[in-house]
């Protein structure tokens, strides 16, 4: 099997150049897919040779916040490489990439490998990973259970403690949410509550599935009931682009190739409302006669109450296609998540959009005010398509139509947070 592996320092954050304490990520590319890994160190710029693929001699960089020299470095950085190498030359199939990701994480110790389970003593994990196994979720959601028993493994290797089904109380639960966050990176309680969330589905599982096990349920069941209580989601009001702010972006001049394709990305991703995820697997087959784009929301596809999203395209969007002729029957020329968010950083600084806005911090759930082009990403695009219908006091149904959200969706209802001047508007409809 082709691969490549290399290691590369990410040079810009937020849209912004850095030349000091710069990640060192190793770059694995195979089978089309890339993986970009964060090492864990990170290094001045010129104080890495690309040539040699390591830190110059004597140089120092960062692990956290502790110094260390380029032998320490250099030698983890071999590490990672014999791993993938070994993974790659005793493989037949393409691995998935949170097994390489898994793989790196013991390699760097930011997990450390288990060992083996005594038969009879079979801890939490044990059964977790019986629970992922049988799990029909969906991908994303399956790189989520893995992801959440990672730090619940992480907990119990930090309190020297195993876990089990017994001595999980509800207790031991609170005192995993306080090391959640203060944990690096610190988690706030949207992520606990997907962790615990989570956590609490494997454990309905297990009640149901493994006979002749003892397992309590440490998790609050009603208003006098002493279990554990998960914390609520905590959402700030929808921040998006003005119509304004978007036809400034369509109507810049800019010389810069890279930045005008992702320019034309994001507005017509601003005028249709997709999801990243669905807007690059959209083609031309996708687009009628009538100039109407339809296609089914992937987050929704396996739901009873998927819809098909339908949106006429506008002429700004008709015109954005008709700059490209993609020779797959693609639309845009698309490029990956990661390098389209970094650019949408560096484009709103281009076109000059900085003005701020306020938005709840994910750790302390406190407001703060940012610039704008800090948070730009393929993400605004969607809620800026859902949030100018909405101002534009388009109805509920209609909007859903074309969004593609599920009846009810709660991330729908918080565009309408409706102003009294609106009210009055509708009022006097009937008066």
């Amino acid at each position: 099997m082709k691969y490549n592996i290399k290691f590369i320092l990410q040079k810009y954050v937020h849209g912004k150049e850095i030349k000091n304490n710069i990640p060192i990520n190793a770059q694995i590319t195979y089978n089309s897919l890339r993986i970009v890994y964060f090492t864990g160190y990170r290094v001045d710029y010129d104080k890495f040779s690309v040539e040699k693929q390591q830190v110059k001699k004597n140089a120092k960089g960062k692990q956290g916040k502790r110094d260390v020299y380029d032998n320490e470095i250099n030698n983890v950085l071999t590490q990672i490489k014999s791993k993938l190498i070994d993974i790659f030359n005793n493989i037949t199939t393409p691995p998935e990439k949170e097994f390489i990701i898994n793989e790196l994480d013991i390699v760097t110790k930011k997990i450390i490998k288990p060992d083996p389970i005594n038969e009879v003593e079979k801890d939490l994990f044990y059964y977790f990973d019986i629970y992922y196994k049988n799990s029909k979720a969906t991908p994303a959601r399956l790189k989520s259970i893995k992801s959440y028993k990672k730090h619940l493994f992480e907990y119990s290797l930090h309190k020297n403690i195993t876990l089990t089904f017994e001595n999980c109380t509800a207790e031991v639960f609170k005192d995993f949410e306080d090391y959640l966050r203060e944990d690096t990176p610190q988690k706030g309680d949207n992520t606990i509550k997907a962790i615990m969330s989570l956590i609490r589905t494997f454990w309905n599982y297990s009640i149901t599935n493994f006979d002749g096990l003892n397992i309590p349920y440490p998790f609050k069941r009603s208003a006098s009931d002493k279990g554990y209580t998960i914390p609520k989601e905590k959402y700030g009001e929808p921040i998006f682009l003005t119509i304004a702010e978007r036809d400034l972006i369509f109507n810049a001049n800019m010389d810069n190739n890279r930045l005008a394709s992702v320019r034309d990305i994001f507005i017509f991703q601003c005028l249709i409302g997709a999801r990243v995820g669905d807007l690059v697997k959209l083609t031309k087959d996708n687009i009628d006669k009538n100039n109407v784009l339809s296609y089914i929301p992937k987050k929704t596809k396996d739901n009873t109450q998927s819809v098909v999203a339908r949106i006429p395209l506008t002429p700004k969007a008709i015109e954005i296609l008709n700059k490209y002729n993609m020779p797959d029957n693609r639309i845009l020329p698309f490029i990956s998540d990661q390098k389209y968010n970094e650019y949408l950083k560096e484009l709103f600084i281009f076109v000059g959009i900085k003005r701020k806005v306020e938005v709840l911090n994910s750790v302390t759930g406190q407001k703060e005010h940012i610039s704008i082009c800090d948070i730009a990403s393929s993400h605004l695009a969607r809620r800026t398509f859902v949030g100018n219908l909405v101002d534009k006091k388009t109805p509920l149904h209609v909007v859903t139509r074309m969004s593609g959200h599920v009846a009810g969706s709660k991330a729908l209802a918080r565009y309408y947070n409706l102003s009294d001047s609106t009210l009055k508007d509708y009022i006097n409809l009937i008066d």
